[in-house]
């Protein structure tokens, strides 16, 4: 089956306003333009709304989709049934991207024909996040990757560059999806979960050894309380990895 558009961008928007028009711009500045972008407001209390609804109107290449508040998880599997292209992409609401990164990654995957391409994180503080606006076009790349068979592939390799651990910077082929989503009666861990069943479904990975995904800390800056349930579900997610790994 033939594409018009290669890349769905996905992302998920909940009370985002001070970081979405970054996010949006570090896409639209692409140097690879066949995509889509799709934007899903999940029940934003701020002004987050109106601003996509603004951004929206300046690229027809650019969706957006309204829902009541469900979580991350049910706003980005509304992004994949709304998706037309052949190549998934997420990318978090507060996070920016090289404008090369689309680019990089469909290449890789069109090249080495994986199931998933990833690329390494950089780790900003809002303070200094201004920077990847500074980002500069590279043209050897491409000689900084590398392609991982299954049996090679790890959720928890210990190495930022593939970080499987994590759905941000994933570009991921339409067809290895098919019917798996998110899992969204969790509420840490979903992504975790998603790339251990791809990847225990046979998904072979082509990693791009550039820090091209831009990831803003203040997440992890404020401080992570995690109730009991979502302790066990992470517990569960990590034990059905080791044992996949084991095998």
């Amino acid at each position: 089956m033939e594409y018009e558009t290669k890349i769905s961008v996905i992302v998920p928007v909940y009370n985002a306003e001070q970081y979405i028009w970054d996010c949006v711009k570090s896409v639209l500045n692409q140097t690879f333009t066949k995509f889509e972008l799709i934007l899903i407001d999940d029940g934003s209390q701020d002004n987050s709304r109106r601003i996509c609804e603004k951004i929206s109107e300046k690229d027809k290449r650019i969706r957006l989709i309204y829902q009541e508040h469900r979580g991350v998880s049910a706003a980005r599997n509304a992004g994949i049934d709304m998706a037309r292209g052949e190549y998934l992409f997420f990318l978090d609401s507060d996070d920016m991207i090289h404008p090369q990164l689309l680019e990089a990654q469909y290449k890789l995957l069109k090249k080495t024909q994986a199931a998933i391409a990833t690329t390494g994180l950089y780790y900003g503080g809002s303070g200094e996040f201004r920077r990847p606006l500074k980002w500069k076009i590279k043209m050897d790349y491409m000689g900084k990757s590398r392609y991982f068979a299954n049996e090679k592939v790890s959720t928890h390799p210990g190495n930022d560059k593939i970080a499987l651990f994590c759905i941000g910077g994933k570009m991921i082929r339409r067809e290895a999806v098919r019917v798996v989503r998110f899992d969204e009666k969790i509420a840490r861990g979903e992504d975790t979960k998603l790339l251990s069943i791809l990847i225990s479904d046979g998904a072979d990975v082509a990693a791009l050894f550039m820090d091209w995904y831009y990831y803003r800390k203040r997440r992890a800056e404020k401080g992570i309380v995690y109730s009991i349930e979502e302790c066990r579900n992470i517990y569960k997610i990590q034990e059905n990895v080791r044992n996949f790994e084991m095998k």
